[in-house]
């Protein structure tokens, strides 16, 4: 009987063990405070309020109430031979700035859940890419998503800040 416990408790421990790390990821309410994710070769963290770099893998962005927009933004940074992979689900920004900026030589990947507004204010594209890797907006996994990125006066929905200001 104990060596049949044994036994359990070992094969729960190793499908825990098994897990891919995005099942472990976490939640990031943008009520909370701009937030920051930052990919390099060793890994990805997330930074928001008094919570700093946090080891995060896939981190899903999303709002209690998507019904009212916030002005808190997105930055995703992914380093040289990095890649960020970031999950939006039912996020309204409104920013004064970009919504959400991607920068750094690495690649940046986001998935799609639920509906998903972004409108970034004058000169400032509603997605800014300033990463010199690809950028995929993709909705690929679980549920289905949808994106309206909006720029300001002279910004694109998807792009480069105007004139470079990004």
């Amino acid at each position: 009987m104990k060596m049949r416990r044994l036994c359990s408790c070992i094969m729960a421990l190793l499908l825990v063990a098994s897990m891919p790390l995005t099942a472990l990821a976490e939640d990031w309410y943008l009520e909370n405070g701009d937030i920051s994710v930052n990919a390099s070769e060793s890994g990805q963290t997330v930074s928001q309020g008094t919570q700093s770099n946090i080891p995060d893998s896939a981190p899903v962005i999303t709002q209690k109430d998507s019904t009212v927009s916030t002005s808190n933004s997105v930055t995703i940074t992914a380093g040289e031979n990095a890649a960020a992979n970031v999950t939006l689900d039912g996020v309204n920004i409104s920013a004064d700035g970009a919504a959400i900026t991607t920068s750094g030589d690495g690649n940046v990947t986001i998935e799609l859940n639920g509906n998903n507004t972004v409108q970034s204010g004058d000169g400032h594209a509603g997605i800014e890419k300033n990463n010199s890797g690809n950028l995929t907006i993709t909705d690929d996994i679980e549920t289905d998503g949808s994106l309206e990125a909006t720029g300001g006066i002279n910004g694109a929905g998807i792009g480069g800040a105007s004139g470079g200001t990004g």
